[in-house]
């Protein structure tokens, strides 16, 4: 597994490197262009615009639109892109961008649910099955993937996270960049792929109280060991674009932050568009870190390194900088040029109308559904079976609850692309499954009829309570919800849970008032379909949670990822231990797991060190176990972490089928920070736990002699 791992990662840099050629022709071509543009036209290449067709026409007349977001139809893209080429003197295309979170038509599960499959593969899939619905659309850039790591679930926007940890959000991301923008040069210019822009740069997860912009300070050592390891990830999977976030750092507006300039520019090698989020001059202004919005403008190119801004024409303003020598115009040549690359990396100048077909904008596309409907099933933690699941088709099943029959709330935010009607719901899809007439069901009442012997109850939060903006200050599922799940245990019928939800909540109610429980998230339009694959046993469930579920709202933020503490001080009323820890979930089936072996116990200089665990399925179904390693230094120069995830392979196995899994850990994976922020590797002792989940004592111990990577690694 580990070998098909490595020829797969060098098949990627083999693609990366020749396309490192491709952009040099790129930018070369876009100097020749930006080269022949005036001041107006350059600052023009700066501004994304919104509004109606007649409102976007008014704007590029101004100046003032250079790339569009806007929720206009296929026929108006087209007509927009017409006007702005016809009128444009180098004949210049515009972009056309939008917010494709988590499938575009099709609703694929929120990203902090789809992170629950561990499957790096199965994402990539999805995100391009919603690259190509976008592109029928005629969208040319998605803002996402969303990489903020996130330690508190009170925060609206972890439903858009990869979750707590840095290393799965790292990997899962540069999948979802190469769904996005396909692996080679010849795919993102093609019809069937978008640009993917990362955000948000830098930190945004972190919030006083969980609640969206209330700023919490954290340090460099943070920002190297946790907030920049996505962004490598993407970088390297080719990333067209970054948005700044709307926080800072160092007390400092993120707009305007030298700092986080520097760390994209020179730490990371980012040479693409660094974009504003949605009208972030005014929002400085009005935070009392700029004069005016024109200031705002000023100091973001100048000293924050920002090219393009969302939604406010704060960029007109640098015409009359520049003439009044306050602002150098080789810096808006600088990101001009930035600008016309990434629109010739989209095959813009080629063919500006091959993104749109007006055939397939009426309906879901049943490829696309079907990729969806196996990312439901591998995002769906299965956190409680007391025997019950899965449920034979002679059981008589009674389906209820306010999610029940619920099209909308299961799509959970950032679906603005989605009908609802589309919806498959959980009782039309356990009626497909059962055959329709053989599920009793009934809405907000719960009324118990049909002899059903098992209840299944469908309830969760609101979507409307995750997302931009809300914040929670309490992690508890509605009482009235509650008060029906315990009304339907005491009738004495089996009862599966399923949770609906856009973050972790609390559960000790709902486990002491059920046999059984899905965790479901948000999962789209094929919910239903997905939610009844698993009921039923055609699908057995194999995710593993992508952020811890607390016990209780006192321990947040929570996170596995915590420093090693010298004195055990805890709770005096709770468990110090979290509900379910990050990387748990159960199967149909189980699994065993023989002592981690080192085959490599004494490495060189730049040799991997394998590790290698034998994993059994020991019980009467095939199932997929994710398949997780996790390091400890138990010495250190530092205060490093309990333990962090350093790889993770999955593994599917017939009953009593024993497989070797082997992981070639290199030195990144023993690698620290050390006082003055290099990169290096410590001598000493290692834990290495390879296990289920983040709790797993399973152990092996790793000697590392002085291999340290040396002042050449400062900062990676």
């Amino acid at each position: 597994m580990r070998a098909q791992f490595v020829i797969v990662a060098a098949m990627a840099c083999a693609a990366a490197f020749g396309d490192a050629f491709e952009m040099e022709r790129v930018n070369a071509r876009a100097r020749e262009i930006v080269a022949k543009m005036t001041l107006r036209e350059k600052v023009n290449e700066m501004t994304l615009a919104t509004g109606t067709l007649a409102d976007l026409k008014r704007q590029f007349d101004a100046g003032a639109c250079g790339h569009v977001i806007s929720a206009l139809s296929l026929a108006d893209r087209r007509a927009i892109q017409e006007y702005v080429i016809e009128n444009s003197r180098l004949r210049i295309p515009t972009t056309f961008q939008a917010d494709v979170i988590h499938g575009y038509r099709v609703i694929a599960p929120i990203p902090l649910a789809s992170a629950c499959s561990w499957d790096d593969a199965l994402i990539e899939e999805a995100e391009s099955a919603a690259a190509q619905e976008a592109c029928w659309f005629g969208e040319t850039l998605t803002y996402a993937p969303m990489v903020d790591i996130a330690d508190d679930p009170r925060w609206g926007r972890v439903m858009e996270t990869s979750g707590e940890d840095p290393y799965l959000s790292g990997r899962l991301a540069a999948a979802r960049v190469r769904g996005f923008q396909g692996r080679t040069a010849a795919d993102i210019a093609s019809n069937r792929h978008i640009l993917a822009c990362g955000k948000h740069f830098l930190g945004y997860a972190a919030s006083y109280g969980g609640v969206d912009c209330r700023m919490r300070d954290f340090s460099k050592r943070e920002v190297y060991e946790t907030f920049l390891v996505p962004y490598r990830w993407m970088i390297d999977a080719g990333l067209a674009s970054v948005m700044c976030s709307y926080t800072g750092y160092d007390a400092t507006y993120s707009t305007f932050s030298p700092g986080l300039r520097d760390f994209l520019r020179n730490e990371l090698k980012f040479d693409g568009v660094y974009m504003t989020d949605w009208d972030t001059f005014a929002h400085a202004y009005r935070a009392g870190v700029s004069s005016s919005p024109a200031e705002s403008a000023r100091r973001a190119i100048c000293e924050g390194g920002i090219g393009l801004s969302m939604f406010n024409a704060g960029f007109t303003n640098l015409i009359e900088f520049v003439r009044r020598g306050e602002v150098k115009e080789e810096l808006i040549d600088r990101e001009a040029v930035r600008s016309i690359a990434m629109k010739i990396r989209a095959g813009l100048f080629e063919d500006p109308f091959g993104r749109g077909d007006p055939t397939k904008t009426n309906g879901c596309d049943a490829a696309v559904l079907a990729t969806v409907r196996r990312l439901a099933g591998e995002s769906i933690v299965l956190l409680k079976n007391d025997g019950v699941l899965p449920l034979s088709l002679t059981n008589k099943v009674w389906v209820c609850g306010p999610y029940a029959d619920e099209r909308a709330e299961v799509l959970g935010q950032w679906a603005q692309s989605g009908r609802p009607e589309d919806t498959v719901t959980v009782r039309e899809g356990m009626e497909r499954a059962w055959g329709y007439g053989e599920i009793g069901w009934s809405g907000d009442t719960c009324k118990l009829e049909w002899g059903a012997d098992t209840v299944v109850y469908a309830f969760g939060e609101p979507r409307g309570w995750s997302g931009e903006g809300p914040a929670r200050g309490s992690l508890e599922l509605p009482r009235d919800q509650l008060d029906e799940l315990k009304r339907l245990k005491a009738t004495g019928r089996r009862v599966v849970a399923v949770v609906f939800a856009g973050r972790p909540v609390l559960l000790a109610e709902v486990l002491a008032n059920c046999d059984a429980l899905l965790y479901a998230w948000f999962p789209g339009t094929t919910c239903g379909d997905a939610v009844a694959d698993i009921v039923s046993g055609k699908v057995n469930p194999s995710a593993k949670l992508s952020q811890t579920i607390p016990r209780a709202v006192g321990q947040v933020p929570l996170t596995y990822r915590k420093r090693r503490q010298w004195i055990g001080f805890g709770y005096v009323d709770i468990p110090n231990d979290p509900e379910f820890p990050f990387g748990f979930g159960l199967s149909y089936t189980t699994f065993a797991y023989s002592k981690p072996r080192v085959v490599t116990p004494s490495p060189k200089a730049g040799e991997a060190v394998r590790v290698e665990v034998d994993v059994t399925n020991t019980g009467a179904r095939e199932g997929r176990e994710v398949v997780q390693v996790y390091v400890r230094d138990e010495k250190a120069s530092v205060l490093t972490r309990e333990r962090e995830l350093k790889e993770y392979a999955s593994v599917t196995l017939k009953p009593g089928e024993r497989r070797t899994v082997s992981f070639d850990l290199t030195d990144e994976s023993f690698a620290l920070y050390d006082v003055n922020c290099i990169r290096t590797v410590e001598p000493g002792d290692f834990t290495v736990f390879i296990g289920p989940d983040s709790s797993t004592t399973n152990s092996v111990t790793v000697h590392m002699k002085d291999i340290g990577l040396g002042a050449s690694r400062a900062g990676h």
